[in-house]
């Protein structure tokens, strides 16, 4: 048997779901499955920097291609409608002259017009096809998910979950056959064996690299709880945030214009995976304030894994999956969301007493390394994929 992974994201290079996928192939491979990543459509837009420039090859030992030979988008609308429908045709073909019925499809496009190809010609060859679920679908928009979910789900054979509750939802629209599997956040342990160098700047710092936002990081809720910690810690701390330019700009800037602590925060824009890690490594505390919203509900920070891998003590709160695999006070600091003070006694609690800190970096590492392991998790998914071989 053979399994394909079905993207649309970048890929080798990309964002969270890429790693993700990476973290798949690796852990199958390493445990005897091959394994191959198709990418549906170009992914690189015009007139932006291209992370991904090959459109076909291996990378860390995982065979890719780009279904239509290209990974850049025209510069045309026109021209990009085309090239998409054109790969929808190919895609169709692919599922029809090469796979065999041994082959089995994970599916990792989210709600997409090609689940419906995918599935009605992989089962035409019949190729099983499983549903990959890491966030609630359509992000909760009540007024399509119901009546779409129960069409499609019970297409699907199988499904990977990363959650307990989109284990709930995979099961309430499922077919009576379709088998689930629940695998958490995972971790390229690779990332961290390129050396142990972090980055020092001069004063502790707390560290976040992602997006800005306040819905899905609280943004906003983090920095108030900062600007109350550091009016009541002793020592010079920084706050140092990567990612794109946050849609909060101006707010932000005039709330740290008002608490005048402008050189006590860092935006240090888009960085390298390699460099997050070094900075991550670096930190003295990491904040995952998720707000309680639909999407932290259901979902499970990717980012958190490597966070914990990487030694450093975590703030979160106790929505989402996270609350499975830590406790506060033993392996991480957790909060009730949407109060900024109750963060911000956390982080003045962390800098107070760093010897209890160490020890929750310490047991918060341990539990990534063995919850989290892409090559851990891989044996199991490599035993569920076979049994839908026969």
């Amino acid at each position: 048997m053979k399994v394909y992974i079905m993207v649309r994201d970048g890929f080798p290079y990309g964002m969270a779901a890429t790693n993700r996928v990476i973290c798949y192939a690796k852990g199958l491979i390493a445990n005897g499955i091959p394994c191959e990543v198709i990418v549906v459509r170009r992914t690189e837009v015009y007139g932006k920097p291209i992370l991904n420039l090959h459109a076909q090859g291996s990378y860390q030992n995982i065979p890719f291609r780009y279904i239509g030979g290209h990974t850049q988008r025209s510069k045309s609308r026109f021209c990009r409608v085309i090239s998409d429908w054109l790969d929808v045709f190919r895609i169709w073909k692919f599922c029809q002259t090469e796979t065999e019925s041994s082959d089995v499809i994970l599916n990792y496009l989210r709600e997409d017009r090609l689940n419906w190809f995918i599935l009605n010609a992989a089962h035409r060859n019949k190729v099983k096809v499983i549903r990959e679920l890491c966030e609630y679908p359509y992000g909760g928009k009540r007024e399509c998910s119901d009546k779409t979910l129960k069409r499609i789900f019970k297409k699907f054979d199988g499904f990977i979950v990363i959650s307990e509750a989109l284990k709930k939802v995979a099961e309430k629209y499922k077919s009576e056959k379709a088998r689930i599997i629940k695998v958490p956040i995972l971790v390229n342990e690779s990332r961290f064996e390129e050396g142990t160098e972090k980055v020092d700047v001069g004063v502790p710092y707390l560290f976040h690299a992602g997006t800005l936002t306040e819905y899905k990081d609280a943004v906003i809720s983090t920095l108030k709880a900062f600007i109350i910690a550091v009016n009541e810690i002793k020592i010079p701390v920084k706050y140092l945030l990567a990612g794109p330019v946050s849609p909060h700009k101006k707010e932000i800037e005039g709330l740290l214009y008002e608490h005048k602590i402008e050189n006590r925060v860092i935006f240090l824009g888009n960085l390298k995976p390699s460099e997050v890690i070094k900075y991550q490594k670096g930190a003295f505390l990491t904040v995952v304030n998720k707000n309680d919203n639909i999407q932290n509900r259901y979902g499970f920070s990717t980012k958190l894994g490597e966070i914990l891998w990487s030694g450093t003590p975590v703030i979160t709160t106790t929505v989402g999956e996270a609350n499975y695999y830590l406790k506060d006070g033993e392996s991480a600091y957790i909060v009730e969301p949407h109060n900024p003070r109750l963060i911000a006694e956390k982080i003045i609690q962390a800098f107070s007493n760093p010897e209890e800190s160490r020890k929750i970096a310490e047991a918060g590492k341990k539990i990534a390394q063995d919850s989290f392991n892409c090559l851990s998790q891989g044996k199991r998914l490599a035993s569920f994929f076979s049994s839908f071989s026969f």
